[in-house]
């Protein structure tokens, strides 16, 4: 979907509520451990969330959420989404 300039809502609360999502997604993406990781590698593929999350089976919303820090995937999305991005996601015993 294609949006023009004249199809954005340029008001006030739009562009606070815009940059809030940003400040979201950048703090969500420098967390660490599987989810920072799968955070980043979403943003470096370059995809549209709505097109990663319907092949991965996963719902657009809760991905959308998972990218902005505000929820948590199950396990089984987890999987799925780190096979798409070509990530592997394994155990290792505590040293």
């Amino acid at each position: 979907m294609n949006i023009n300039r004249d199809d954005r809502d340029d008001t006030p609360e739009a562009q606070r509520e815009a940059a809030a999502q940003w400040r979201r997604l950048e703090l969500a993406a420098t967390a660490p451990g599987i989810a920072g990781d799968l955070r980043r590698a979403l943003d470096a593929a370059g995809l549209p969330t709505w097109t990663i999350a319907a092949e991965c089976g996963i719902d657009t919303d809760l991905l959308e959420q998972f990218r902005e820090g505000l929820a948590d995937l199950p396990l089984s999305d987890v999987e799925n989404l780190a096979e798409r991005l070509g990530l592997h996601v394994s155990l290792t015993p505590n040293s």
